[in-house]
């Protein structure tokens, strides 16, 4: 892995919340987008990108966040949309705010300034974010935590 990321915090659901730790990824990416920072969310795959992408749209009441999804083995221009969401390693142009959705903890987060960790309030989904918690920690970072 890369060197440490200046900054990891992870993002509790207290309880239950339609669209879970999607729906909290949503509400990570607005706070950063309207604080003028660059997002990428990685999802584990292209349907999740797509489930992610459509909401976006929807999952507040006059909400608005510009993103664009990246596609695989195609050039974009994505660093002009303030969220990005993709399933695979994103290009070096990315290096502000990092959301990823998966299990493990990605082997690239230290070129971002700042990861945010999505957790879920289902039992699983906590056991895999301690397990992410534990490895930042072995890794020399001490992350954050906050309950939502």
């Amino acid at each position: 892995m890369t060197a440490p990321a200046s900054q990891v915090t992870f993002y509790l659901l207290g309880k239950p919340v339609r669209g879970g730790r999607l729906h909290l990824a949503c509400r990570l990416a607005e706070t950063a987008y309207k604080r003028g920072h660059q997002v990428y969310i990685h999802t584990p795959n292209e349907g999740i990108s797509r489930d992610l992408d459509r909401m976006l749209w929807t999952f507040q009441d006059g909400s608005f966040v510009p993103h664009t999804v990246a596609q695989a083995n195609a050039v974009t221009q994505s660093k002009d949309y303030p969220v990005v969401i993709g399933s695979t390693e994103p290009d070096e142009t990315h290096d502000d705010v990092l959301i990823p959705l998966l299990s493990d903890v990605t082997s690239y987060f230290g070129r971002f300034a700042r990861v945010m960790e999505a957790v879920d309030s289902e039992d699983a989904d906590k056991q895999q974010a301690r397990q992410r918690f534990k490895a930042y920690r072995d890794l020399g970072i001490q992350p954050e935590t906050h309950d939502l």
